[in-house]
């Protein structure tokens, strides 16, 4: 039967098959090959070819007609061709090739058109038949290989939307023809290189740009992968396309899914990288020659690649290659001009801070977004900023630094580091931090010298430079561990004065965090505590020249914030000191403004401390025979508050009669001590209530609701003669100015003066026991604030008070 079948197209594919009845024979012929087990005559493997072309095209003297099949006719042939190739050995098809080469041709002319018109699994039997008659027979894949690479190229760069798998596969058959052209390019002429040359120099830079972006991340994986394998066994006719393929396998080495990045950098051996490592070095000085540009160019996809192509091959150069890249002074001067011409910062508001839960271990602490108040506006691309950042982050892990940070250092503008400088060494030191990179420690030093010797002058710092230079101390002091101690004083009085101030409150305390983490403290108070003597002595001396030092008392009130009752009597000294400097200090409103600051902190502290006492004890302890050393301090800062709350200037006012209501609270169970101050300072508060401006009256109404309620009825008939018909008739008076009120009468004096008054008046009522008519009077003035147009706050606090005054009835 076989040999009667071979009788018949022995002539080659002069005809062609149509009928329904020479399909099923046709189908039952091929079965009948592949029962016969492994073919190893050629003679039997080209007459199935001549079968296949027979019946796939009709041929004229000029052309040939490759048909268009049904889907399931199409299928059944394809895969029963598929199936002979898998029955085949392997040495058939060059035997094939060099035997009767116009058939196999033919049959690759079929192929190749079906492609455009056969997809899914029909596809993947094109695709493996191809492979089979391409690259095992460097004799067909010759003859055919311009042909047959520009029929792939153009499929790939189709418009429309092609299967995914199927374009995975087309890829992986472009670059198994691309590999196995070593093997015969050698024997064709010159002529036949420069064509194939400039062919697959246009196509591999369009089928590269269309595909290194695209969405599929199989088919990125793909292209890097098989560009990386490529490139070690590179065609002649393909060298100028290295440069290219270069760019896709660094591109995707840093892809932004990480499996693909992590695919194509397997493929990227060491063999790989000691090969490239010159054309490498080249790409990155020509990356960094074009970034500046990228930065300003308004595509953001662009500004992504390019960045992308910058971080990919400083990957791709790895720890000895970037040692290597590092030794040329040009080199490294280049690469850090580049990024910092690119970069361009601004400033990003913090609302919430925890330093305690966030910087408990050196890895956490620095593995923290650095510069959490400063972010980029240049680039403007969120994946370019990013990967600007990684960048800055690779150089810092696979450096040695020197040169690097020399070069950035050098980044002056009058006598001081540039901030774009300042930026990117913060990232470098970073990222040296999160792969241990031990360099760094070699010049924390120098740096954190640097910083500390310019927050000699603090005032004459612009905020944004001021948050940068806070991060690198962080950074400094985070690779200098142990070394940290010989600056520890100068770096906490710095962090310590800026802490307290809200622009620059979140980096001050990753600063103290860090410098917790470098010197192994469980926390910022452990720290303080460790050297509470060494900076009180510090604190001393520069207090007594406050002139000298004007952000001294701003380092005393955030000490106090850091520290508890049981701590705070080595501080003692302090507050006598800046008691004297109060006094001395009438006319340098500044001064007396921060030192009320570091006062009311020290009331709080005491206050604080008070209340942890009658938790533990679980009841009011009764005046004690000798009293703690802090009592006497309240007294004295309560002393000088009488006089400090007439003060022409309001915030002094304010924050005098705020340190007054604490210093009170912490005195609750000190009456004998209490009181007589209370006595002496009643006109001047209530001065102040009947007359003073609405903010000051807000803080007179709390200072007067914690002298009563800290005092029994100390105030009872002071409070029901002079105060308590002022409060009736503000409350009346004020609650049409609250009717409907906008958000910025909720920002205004009188709304808060309103709070303090609807916020007190209840406590006020039981703590003194008034009488029942002036309960109900004080119910009167708080009816109109019940109302709905009233805004909530004040509506909640005199639902809340009314309850509790009926309740008193």
């Amino acid at each position: 039967m076989m040999s009667t079948r071979m009788s018949k197209v022995q002539q080659g594919p002069s005809r062609s098959i149509d009928t329904s009845e020479e399909v099923a024979s046709l189908l039952r012929f091929i079965d009948a090959i592949q029962k016969h087990g492994v073919i190893d005559d050629v003679s039997i493997a080209l007459m199935v070819l001549d079968i296949f072309a027979c019946f796939s095209s009709s041929s004229s003297s000029k052309t040939i007609v490759v048909k268009t099949l049904d889907s399931d006719t199409a299928s059944g042939l394809l895969s029963s061709l598929s199936m002979i190739f898998r029955t085949m050995d392997e040495k058939l098809f060059e035997e094939m090739g060099v035997a009767n080469l116009p058939v196999v041709a033919h049959v690759v002319h079929i192929l190749l058109t079906w492609t455009k018109v056969y997809k899914d699994s029909k596809a993947a039997h094109i695709i493996f038949c191809l492979k089979k008659l391409l690259c095992r027979s460097p004799t067909v894949l010759g003859s055919v290989f311009p042909g047959a690479c520009r029929a792939v190229f153009e499929l790939l760069l189709q418009k429309e939307e092609q299967a995914q798998s199927n374009l995975v596969d087309y890829l992986c058959l472009l670059f198994e023809m691309l590999q196995s052209m070593i093997r015969f390019e050698k024997s064709k002429p010159d002529q036949w290189k420069c064509a194939a040359a400039k062919m697959l120099e246009s196509s591999m830079y369009a089928l590269t740009a269309r595909h290194s972006s695209n969405v599929n991340r199989e088919i990125r994986q793909t292209l890097g992968v098989q560009s990386a394998l490529l490139l070690l066994n590179l065609p002649d006719a393909m060298g100028s396309c290295q440069g290219r393929l270069l760019d896709v396998v660094a591109t995707l080495s840093y892809d932004a899914d990480y499996s693909v990045a992590e695919a194509v950098r397997r493929a990227t051996n060491k063999l790989y990288r000691e090969k490239f490592q010159p054309q490498i070095a080249f790409k990155l000085l020509e990356c960094c020659d074009r970034l500046p540009c990228a930065s300003q160019n308004v595509f953001s996809s662009q500004q992504q690649m390019e960045y992308q192509l910058l971080c990919g091959y400083i990957a791709l150069l790895g720890p000895e290659g970037m040692r290597q890249f590092s030794l040329c002074e040009s080199h490294v001067e280049k690469l850090v001009n580049s990024m910092l011409e690119c970069i361009s910062m601004k400033l990003s508001p913090v609302s919430e801070y925890i330093v305690e839960e966030e910087l408990l271990s050196k890895e956490t602490c620095s593995s923290t977004p650095a510069d959490s108040c400063v972010v980029l506006v240049v680039p403007e691309e969120p994946r370019a900023q990013e990967l600007l950042q990684d960048a800055l982050g690779l150089i810092g892990s696979f450096s040695n630094l020197q040169l690097l940070v020399e070069a950035l250092l050098q980044k002056t503008l009058d006598g001081r580091l540039k901030m774009e400088a300042l930026y990117a060494l913060n990232k470098t030191f970073l990222g040296a931090l999160k792969h241990r990179n031990d360099a760094a420690s070699d010049f924390a030093e120098i740096t954190l010298q640097a910083v500390l010797e310019e927050f000699s002058d603090a005032n004459r710092i612009p905020l944004l430079r001021m948050l940068l230079l806070l991060e690198t101390m962080r950074c400094c002091s985070l690779a200098l561990r142990s070394n940290l101690l010989p600056y520890l004083l100068s770096g906490l009085y710095v962090a310590l004065s800026l802490s307290g101030e809200y622009a620059t409150k979140v980096a001050a305390e990753r600063v103290l965090a860090s410098f917790a983490v470098a010197l192994d403290e469980s926390s910022v108070c452990s720290l303080i505590l460790n050297n509470m003597d060494y900076l009180v002595s510090s604190l001393l001396i520069r207090i007594r020249y406050h002139s000298l030092y004007p952000e001294v008392c701003s380092v005393l009130a955030s000490l106090f914030k850091k520290i508890d009752l049981v701590q705070a009597d080595k501080t003692a000294p302090l507050i006598t000191e800046a008691m004297l400097i109060l006094d001395q200090s009438e006319e340098d409103q500044e001064i007396v403004l921060r030192l009320w600051q570091a006062f009311l902190s020290f009331c709080q502290v005491c206050k604080v401390g008070r209340n942890v006492a009658e938790d533990e004890s679980g009841e009011e302890p009764e005046d004690e025979k000798e009293s703690p050393w802090y009592v006497g301090k309240l007294v004295d800062i309560l002393k000088r508050a009488r006089s400090w709350i007439r003060a022409n200037s309001i915030p002094v006012q304010l924050i005098s009669m705020k340190t007054f209501a604490v210093a009170v609270e912490a005195l609750s169970n000190f009456q004998n001590d209490l009181l007589p101050i209370l006595h002496q300072i009643w006109p001047s508060l209530i001065s102040i209530f009947k007359s003073g401006a609405p903010i000051a009256k807000a803080a007179s109404c709390r200072a007067i609701v914690a002298a009563v309620n800290n005092s029994g009825s100390f105030y009872s008939k002071r409070f029901q003669e002079e105060a308590l018909p002022t409060v009736t008739k503000l409350l009346n008076e004020l609650a049409g100015c609250s009717s409907n009120a906008t958000l910025t009468y909720l920002q205004s004096p009188r709304f808060s003066l309103q709070f303090e008054l609807l916020n007190g008046l209840a406590d006020v009522c039981k703590c003194l026991e008034l009488p029942k008519e002036q309960v109900t009077a004080c119910m009167a003035a708080c009816e109109p604030y019940v109302n709905k147009d009233q805004p909530k706050k004040l509506r909640e606090l005199a639902e809340s008070g009314m309850k509790k005054m009926k309740s008193l009835m």
